[in-house]
């Protein structure tokens, strides 16, 4: 079916088979009244908590976040005072470990999260030029609100999108399967614009238009 890029990474679905340009939310405004393009907001997605340059002393605040790890870290001192009765070294080196451990897992999981991250980035959807008004592959971190975005049947979508027109040119329905957002197993029908269900993959190309939508927000 074809649909129109939104905003935001998201929806994992099935359909047969989709194709946009448009402005969204809050940038609508700027773009009527400064004559501006939309702002292209970025779709990659990115659920890594940290960096190379800030992965020992943030995963280092994480573990004393912990009030088991504050509790050890106060023992520690305190078997390094002249007072007490036994020897630093035992608890500094039980102590130590344990931090090493805790951090080296947190950065064996960030690391999974980030090969996820890339691999779901770097996956291919079909795309508008606006250059050649071709449908050319691209990656899903590349896409940009109003885009026009060809999705095939039993492929997921590469982000929010909204319906122009479908395969199903009778009707305009695709079936959406949204397991991986809510669970369900049932499949969702959602339906295309009246006035843009019967359009082929020819006029979809020639397709311009802005759209006025409320910005994103939790609910």
């Amino acid at each position: 079916f074809y649909s129109l890029f939104s905003v935001t990474m998201a929806s994992k679905t099935k359909s047969d088979q989709a194709y946009f340009d448009l402005c969204v939310g809050h940038d609508v405004q700027n773009s009527l009244k400064h004559g501006k393009h939309c702002k292209k907001d970025s779709n990659n997605v990115k659920t890594t908590k940290y960096t190379l340059a800030n992965f020992v002393p943030k995963a280092l605040l994480y573990q004393f976040r912990r009030a088991a790890n504050i509790y050890f870290l106060i023992i520690t001192i305190l078997t390094s005072m002249p007072f007490s009765p036994k020897t630093p070294e035992s608890m500094i080196g039980t102590f130590a470990f344990v931090l090493i451990v805790s951090v080296i897992k947190e950065g064996w999981e960030d690391y999974k999260r980030e090969k996820q991250d890339r691999e779901v980035n770097n996956s291919e959807t079909w795309v508008l030029s606006k250059e050649t008004k071709e449908f050319e592959t691209a990656l899903w971190k590349d896409i940009h609100p109003g885009d026009i975005i060809k999705v095939l049947k039993d492929r997921p979508f590469p982000a929010d999108l909204f319906v122009l027109s479908t395969s199903h040119v009778d009707t305009g329905i695709a079936y959406i399967d949204t397991r991986n957002l809510d669970g369900e197993t049932n499949l969702k029908d959602k339906m295309a614009l009246e006035d843009l269900k019967d359009w082929d993959e020819n006029k979809i190309r020639n397709f311009s238009a802005t759209i006025r939508s409320e910005p994103s927000n939790a609910n």
